[in-house]
């Protein structure tokens, strides 16, 4: 499954809420207040203006601040990455006996992060490749 940060965070709030907060709030308190924060999280990371969106122009920067070498290097790494994965994994494939099985299996999540990059995550689900991968 590709790495989804705002599922990452949302985890890390329930299991923060579930370790930190086990006696001093009932059920019902403690799932309130993981949609509340929930919410939160997901109307900050959609809003152009959130907290979110301006960590992450001052960290990477916008692509107009940047020289041409930078933009040619962001619009080359997926392509680049994608070619030697996915020629990895088809080398890999085509001739076991240079890979081992726990080394395909490395392969796996970096194929599905390529392959949910350019077909789509839904198209990815929808597929059960994420099933197959998984094994």
């Amino acid at each position: 499954m590709p790495f989804d940060p705002l599922t990452a965070v949302f985890d890390l709030v329930k299991t923060g809420v579930d370790k930190f907060l086990p006696d001093k709030m009932s059920d019902l308190e403690k799932e309130t207040l993981k949609n509340n924060m929930t919410m939160f999280m997901m109307k900050e990371s959609k809003a152009a203006g959130s907290a979110f969106n301006q960590l992450v122009l001052d960290y990477e920067g916008a692509a107009k601040d940047h020289g041409p070498f930078i933009k040619w290097l962001r619009g080359v790494i997926r392509p680049v990455l994608t070619i030697v994965i996915s020629g990895a994994y088809i080398l890999g494939w085509a001739n076991p006996d240079t890979w081992s099985v726990e080394q395909m299996a490395m392969l796996n999540p970096a194929f599905l992060i390529i392959l949910a990059f350019w077909f789509g995550e839904r198209a990815i689900k929808n597929t059960g490749i994420v099933n197959i991968l998984k094994k």
